[in-house]
């Protein structure tokens, strides 16, 4: 009986095993068993999992002066899918 990927895995997990895959580093059959899943439920994940790269991303980004960083968050529908930080100099933001 196949359990629930929920309970034993966190999301990251998953989205690593996925990008793994896509960066060809590990084979289906070998995340097959990890998973515990057939390929079409890995292939329903992975297509989930890579919709936002096809679609539209919204960037928010956050400066903070005092420590010279902007925080770059990456939005899709509502979803924060990750959050990156860069140096003020390396942006030409508008000073209000």
């Amino acid at each position: 009986m196949s359990k629930q990927l929920h309970k034993n895995f966190i999301d990251e997990q998953v989205k690593l095993l996925l990008k793994s895959y896509v960066d060809k580093e590990i084979k289906i059959n070998y995340i097959l068993s990890i998973l515990g899943i057939k390929r079409r439920r890995f292939f329903e994940l992975l297509a989930r999992w890579t919709a936002p790269l096809h679609e539209r991303i919204q960037l928010r980004l956050v400066p903070d002066k005092e420590s010279g960083l902007t925080e770059i968050r990456f939005w899709h529908e509502d979803d924060l899918l990750g959050i990156q930080k860069v140096k003020n100099s390396d942006l030409n933001l508008v000073q209000f």
